[in-house]
């Protein structure tokens, strides 16, 4: 009993458009079993085996060199960048992923900052003498409690 033509064709299209892709990568989207999509590939002429080249981790191209994951510098750079956040100003910043996860690990707050600038006034106003410590309303509940 032959198969639909439209499974044929998606195997081709899948295998044209993901020349990565294993056999059974394909055959598990398709639905059928990977000796089909053998066949249906030999029939075709296509490459029936996996070819070995590495897909990018940030941009999906094709590298041919095997020992690499990213395509070029950019791609790894902006794959191993984040962007936080700064909890004074607002302003987004660029931080590398492994800063973060080691700050959170040794610090365990959760602020960041883009500038020395910001975690100094970030700091005056949550440690210092801001909000919670003005020196007027430390005053008024000494005399008050005295008096």
């Amino acid at each position: 009993m032959p198969l639909a033509t439209g499974v044929r064709q998606q195997v081709i299209d899948i295998k044209t458009k993901y020349p990565c892709y294993r056999q059974v990568t394909i055959a598990q989207q398709v639905g059928v079993s990977r000796q089909r999509v053998s066949s249906i590939l030999t029939d075709v002429g296509m490459q029936k085996r996996h070819i070995r080249k590495r897909i990018c981790l940030n941009c999906g191209n094709v590298i041919e060199n095997n020992n690499k994951k990213f395509c070029n510098n950019d791609c790894s750079k902006a794959y191993h960048t984040l962007k936080l956040t700064c909890e004074e100003c607002g302003t987004e910043f660029p931080r590398r992923t492994s800063e973060v996860l080691s700050y959170d690990d040794h610090h365990k707050r959760g602020h960041y900052f883009c500038s020395k600038k910001c975690f100094g006034k970030w700091c005056g106003t949550n440690y210092g003498f801001g909000s919670k410590y003005e020196k007027g309303e430390i005053i008024h509940e000494n005399k008050d409690t005295v008096s």
